[in-house]
């Protein structure tokens, strides 16, 4: 059962990951919002690290949701304090809470308790 729920979990961040991608690129009239540039962006880091093995495919049932509120919340701050905002900007503000939330589930996958 859970080589199955395996398999629904690669498929599903493949799909997401390659849809948004994709979307980014063909976005008509070029306008895409920043923070989906940069949760795209987490999500193939996120899926590359599920791929080298850093831990189970599973923990992107909730990675990929965080990647998505968290660039979000520091791009609303952004446009909220500022008249703009920048894509590397938000990627290292958001790298820094999903840092620590990564670097947190490799140690525990490592240490045997995930």
């Amino acid at each position: 059962m859970i080589e199955v729920l395996k398999y629904i979990a690669w498929g599903l961040a493949l799909f997401f990951a390659g849809a948004w991608t994709m979307g980014v690129f063909r976005k008509p009239g070029g306008y895409v919002a920043k923070s989906i540039i940069v949760t795209v962006l987490f999500w193939w880091i996120e899926i590359g690290l599920a791929v080298l093995g850093f831990y189970s495919v599973l923990h992107l049932f909730w990675l990929m949701p965080l990647s998505v509120i968290i660039p979000g919340s520091f791009e609303s701050m952004e446009v909220r304090t500022r008249l703009y905002s920048r894509v590397g900007s938000i990627f290292v503000k958001s790298s820094i809470p999903l840092g620590v939330a990564i670097g947190v589930l490799i140690y525990m996958s490592r240490i045997g308790v995930l």
